[in-house]
């Protein structure tokens, strides 16, 4: 049995609870009892229906997770459709990334749910959180969850749910699941150096800056095509060409932005992907800046790396503000017109990619503000 107490975190959509008339929630519930039954032991099962469950997971995965702490999503369509359940698997995830968890596949603290079956759930999918979960041994609920909850196969897929939560948490918990310390030369030849970390971080930046640069470029090109198209349309109303008239320049502008949106999405992805992939070494950066371990150089060049983050942090929210405002001002004409949707889902696909960024860069400003202010504190 695991020395400390180990907790699971439920994270589903809202609407897709609401819609099963409460048999996700009681999914969890179930999760809890069969874990009891077969360990004798007590899972800590948070959900959103506790008003700290953010504070409370962020505060174990904080302590190098000294008690074994499992995510599990529920996975439907609507769950990757909702911000917030995709920023909570960013953050986790990403926070596990950094925890370098030594000989333990971090998958083995992700157990999602797959309780509706999804589009595109293949580990070479675009989206960068279907291409993650994809590549778990997620447990199949799509068949199941027709089940009355009395059912017997029900409840034995419940109590294999609680056995393998079991298994991992009696594993885990012999492992300590230490965090690596950058302060002290690993015995492990594989793991990244400061330096490492510092080369990473560097070669990253360039490449964040040009993701936005173009990205910019397209909400151009985009922009323009609309206000010409908005222009042609005044033109047309005022030389009685009517409803037709109308029709034709949406079609005209439907043309024109075939490559645009397909770009916007593209470069979305690009920007989810790189994010995700640059957010352990950028997060080790910034622990390791406020290490007393540091001396005067490597101090100056880690805080102007880290400060450089800030700044492009604040920037690269900024870009979002805009482009949410942009992509909210296309939903007019989008409405009035059957050519243009896809292009506006094209433009929601890539906006939603930015706001996945966004929980990434959220935890870095935080992490930043975190070591100022006990650095300041010291």
């Amino acid at each position: 049995m695991p020395v400390a107490e180990p907790a699971g975190f439920f994270s589903y959509a809202h609407a897709d609870n609401e819609n099963e008339d409460g048999n996700i929630l009681a999914l969890a519930e179930g999760i809890r009892k069969q874990y009891a039954l077969v360990s004798a032991g007590k899972l800590n099962m948070f959900d959103d229906q506790n008003l700290r469950w953010g504070d409370i997971w962020r505060d174990r995965v904080n302590k190098a997770l000294s008690a074994t702490t499992f995510f599990i999503p529920v996975i439907t369509p609507t769950y990757f459709e909702r911000p917030e359940c995709r920023r909570e698997l960013i953050e986790f995830h990403g926070k596990l990334k950094q925890l370098s968890i030594s000989k333990v596949d971090i998958s083995q603290l992700l157990l999602p749910i797959l309780y509706v079956e999804v589009d595109d759930l293949l580990e070479d999918s675009a989206d960068e959180l279907k291409s993650l979960i994809a590549g778990t041994q997620y447990a199949d609920w799509t068949e199941l969850r027709w089940l009355n909850p009395s059912d017997g196969a029900r409840r034995k897929a419940l109590a294999e749910l609680a056995r393998t939560l079991y298994s991992r948490a009696t594993e885990l918990d012999t492992r300590q699941l230490p965090i690596t310390d950058y302060s002290v030369p690993s015995d492990d030849d594989s793991s990244p150096g400061v330096m490492d970390l510092l080369a990473e971080g560097e070669a990253a930046i360039p490449r964040w800056l040009d993701n936005l640069q173009k990205f910019a470029v397209v909400i151009q090109r985009v922009g323009l095509a609309v206000q010409e198209a908005t222009d042609e349309i005044k033109k047309n109303d005022s030389s009685g060409k009517g409803f037709a008239g109308r029709i034709s320049v949406f079609r005209s502008l439907a043309v024109r932005l075939d490559e645009s949106t397909e770009d916007a999405v593209r470069l979305g992805d690009e920007y989810s992907s790189l994010l995700m992939t640059i957010d352990p070494a950028i997060r080790t950066l910034i622990d390791y800046s406020f290490s007393p371990q540091l001396d005067t150089e490597e101090k100056a060049q880690i805080s102007e790396l880290v400060e450089n983050i800030r700044i492009l942090s604040h920037s690269s929210e900024a870009n979002r503000e805009s482009l949410s405002q942009f992509v909210s001002s296309f939903a007019t004409p989008a409405k009035m017109s059957k050519d243009l949707r896809p292009h506006f889902r094209k433009l929601e696909a890539g906006l939603q990619r930015v706001v996945d960024g966004d929980a990434v860069i959220q935890q870095w400003n935080r992490a930043i503000e975190k070591g100022s202010s006990e650095a300041l504190a010291e």
